[in-house]
């Protein structure tokens, strides 16, 4: 299995999910990437741009996660390329007044910039925003967040699935959904209508998640693209975008369920 048959495959059969998640780990370490967990020269994150000086986004990576996720979300977020040409979000299963030292805390350490959304913030390219703990995120169709005070979903709130929802209405098929490790199936079903629109799916796998709940319920209702650490998917986020950015309009697979 090449690298580009991880990035563009559709894993559903949980026959093949340790061969894949093997053959992922393999070429993960062996590609060449200056920002990834063997490449030269990582050092310290460099100074980064901070918002109003980025393009707005076109293609959008949400990325989910509960139990276990801030460790995954360091993890990922080291070695994001800052010219990934997306805008991410974050929704972290949280409450009140804790995303805000999480935000800080991967901003420190990651490439790109990250802070905690507010009402009307834009997406744009090389940046993440945080879902506000205790409330929901959603993307409108001009790139503009919205922070919702609706009724908890899945049991939660922020929830991933809302903020998947609202990506696919506003990016169509130009959306990466990245599921890390936590417990329930929230982000199931919106990883299901990203794949529907011809969107990319990612989840965390069983050996270095802290509870393998939403990645398993996102493989058993939509399948994943990929299935790897979160230390080692940056580069397959950075692949999987730009060619969604680039393929031919209508260039989508048909995804039932």
């Amino acid at each position: 299995m090449t690298r580009e048959d991880i990035v563009t495959g559709f894993v559903t059969d949980p026959e093949r999910l340790y061969f894949d998640t093997t053959a992922s780990r393999k070429n993960a370490k062996n590609a060449k990437h200056p920002s990834g967990p063997t490449g030269k020269g990582r050092g310290e994150p460099q100074e980064k741009e901070m918002p109003g000086g980025r393009i707005r986004a076109k293609a959008l990576v949400v990325i989910g996660s509960s139990t276990g996720g801030p460790s995954a979300l360091e993890k990922l977020m080291r070695y994001m390329s800052p010219d990934i040409p997306a805008g991410l979000v974050i929704v972290q299963h949280m409450p009140v007044g804790f995303t805000v030292s999480l935000a800080a805390r991967l901003h420190r350490l990651s490439p790109i910039p990250i802070r905690e959304a507010m009402e009307g913030d834009v997406v744009r390219n090389g940046e993440a925003l945080v879902a506000p703990g205790g409330r929901h995120l959603i993307v409108a169709s001009d790139g503009t967040v919205t922070i919702d005070f609706g009724p908890p979903v899945n049991g939660v709130r922020p929830s991933v699935d809302v903020t998947l929802k609202s990506a696919v209405e506003a990016y169509g098929d130009k959306v990466v959904a990245v599921i890390l490790t936590g417990m329930g199936s929230d982000g199931a079903a919106g990883a299901l209508a990203v794949r529907r629109a011809g969107g990319r799916v990612f989840v965390q796998d069983e050996e270095s998640s802290v509870v393998w709940g939403m990645p398993r319920a996102v493989i058993e209702t939509a399948g994943a693209d990929v299935i790897l650490p979160p230390e080692y998917m940056p580069l397959y986020i950075l692949t999987a975008v730009r060619s969604l950015l680039t393929r031919a309009p209508g260039d989508t697979e048909e995804v039932k369920g």
